[in-house]
């Protein structure tokens, strides 16, 4: 089966973004987040990144396995 990579809203902070990289790379959710948040203080490439995945990754109501 192929492993497809989504925003999961159920459980998200605002778009869904980092439950969905969170479940497609099988780990906690608070270190996507926290990944994310140092990336958009350090460099700012995170915000640009999470907007780019918000407009191209297809949402689900699902948690995805």
């Amino acid at each position: 089966m192929e492993k497809k990579l989504y925003r999961i809203k159920k459980g998200a902070v605002l778009e869904g973004v980092c439950t969905g990289l969170a479940a497609y790379f099988k780990v906690d959710v608070n270190l996507v987040r926290i990944l994310a948040l140092i990336l958009a203080f350090t460099s700012g490439m995170g915000v640009v990144a999470y907007i780019l995945a918000v407009l191209m990754l297809p949402e689900t109501d699902e948690s995805v396995e």
